[in-house]
């Protein structure tokens, strides 16, 4: 790199300084400075200088951060609640008016398309998940009256579009107004039912493995959100109170852990480890496989009463934040000090014009794919590289591609 009219050589060291992250070596190129300052978008940010003598344009203004964001509109979004990706990279989105969207991978020709409309019993969706066969879940929390008594349903589609829980969907089981979803290995699917604060558990076929009635009683209260470990325990958040509940594959089990204020998000780790994102609190939690809280109320890096979060494939917990417009990154369990801001006092993406980000998704590039909830936004956004590769679709632990 070099500037015109001056020697090239003394500014491309200060990049390459900028560019090294704390405890590495020093990239051996301007390049590998930039890809670094990419992956880590907060490191060096104040002291870097590019403009040189007088600016071209002006005012100047610090750069924040080095997040580069994607934003997409269209496709019927309609107040973008949940996202998942799928195993090709496509971006699944549910929006609360009546809407299911497929967003093509980034960097692919693929056209963002309404995959599916009220017509196919789309209604107030605020969950949504991809099982391993790439069928996309929808929770609808409220339904006609003619479905479920206007309780609810799950949807479950092809990834053509096709629905396949026929007309009505899945109510079955004790689904009451259901809202977070979560699928697993074996093909079931984790159904949070928020209406009566119990857990319906739904096999591949939308017949309920629970039975007639929900698993949790007296063990969770309002939940919101689930996510699955590697025994295929369930993990659920409970908005209304300071626990998240541990619940066993056959139900037999369900315990509440008090850890947290407002769980709002909830994600496993690689070790098993659980992370919370607490609305209430502005900050997150984590708690073992055993149930030992390990962390609570741990706050900084911009966070910001917390909504979605999800780890990445080397354990790195990235949140989004509802009230804060950006995200935030805390280094995970096997780092030296685990839920150590590693973004800004002011979050990332401070210019990416996030929405009230609601839900968060990984791909196996590593983008991080965040839906903005603000009503009339209508509007999805993707940060380029932040974060390390998932595999997808999720089905339990983030685990590298």
């Amino acid at each position: 790199m070099a500037v015109p009219g001056q020697a090239g050589g003394a500014h491309c060291d200060a990049v390459i300084t900028e560019g090294t992250i704390q405890g590495g070596s020093a990239p051996g190129n301007t390049l590998d400075a930039i890809y670094n300052m990419l992956r880590n978008p907060s490191i060096n940010v104040p002291p870097i200088q590019l403009v040189v003598g007088p600016p071209p344009f002006t005012p100047t203004a610090a750069t924040p951060d080095w997040t580069l964001a994607v934003t997409w509109s269209g496709g019927g979004m309609n107040l973008a609640t949940a996202l998942a990706l799928d195993s090709s990279g496509n971006a699944w989105v549910a929006s609360y008016f009546n809407a299911l969207t497929e967003l093509p991978a980034l960097g692919t020709s693929g056209a963002v398309q309404q995959i599916a409309a009220a017509s196919s019993a789309l209604n107030e969706s605020y969950g949504l998940t991809v099982d391993g066969s790439n069928n996309i879940w929808v929770a609808n929390e409220q339904t006609s009256s003619s479905i479920n008594s206007g309780s609810g349903s799950v949807v479950k589609f092809s990834n053509t579009g096709q629905v396949l829980s026929g007309a009505s969907g899945y109510s079955a089981g004790g689904v009451y107004y259901p809202q977070g979803l979560a699928a697993d290995t074996t093909g079931n699917v984790w159904v949070v039912d928020y209406g009566d604060s119990l857990v319906t558990l739904l096999g591949s076929n939308g017949t309920p493995v629970n039975g007639n009635t929900g698993w949790g009683m007296g063990q969770l209260a309002l939940p919101v959100a689930v996510a699955v470990d590697a025994s295929h325990n369930a993990w659920v958040a409970n908005q209304s109170t300071n626990t998240i509940t541990k619940i066993s594959p056959d139900g037999s089990s369900a315990t509440a852990i008090s850890c947290c204020d407002g769980a709002s998000g909830v994600a496993v780790d690689q070790s098993g480890n659980v992370w919370v994102a607490n609305f209430f609190g502005s900050s997150i939690s984590e708690v073992s496989n055993a149930g030992t809280v390990l962390l609570t109320g741990q706050t900084g890096g911009g966070v910001n009463h917390p909504e979605g979060i999800a780890i990445d494939g080397a354990g790195t917990v990235w949140v989004g934040n509802l009230h804060g417009q950006t995200l935030s990154e805390f280094s995970g369990s096997k780092s030296a000090a685990p839920g150590t801001p590693l973004s800004p006092a002011s979050g990332l993406g401070t210019d990416a014009q996030l929405a009230t980000p609601f839900a968060l998704a990984i791909d196996q590039s590593g983008n991080v794919w965040v839906s903005n909830s603000t009503n009339g936004t209508n509007t999805v956004t993707t940060f380029v590289g932040l974060a390390t590769p998932v595999k997808t679709p999720l089905l339990g632990p983030a685990q590298l591609p």
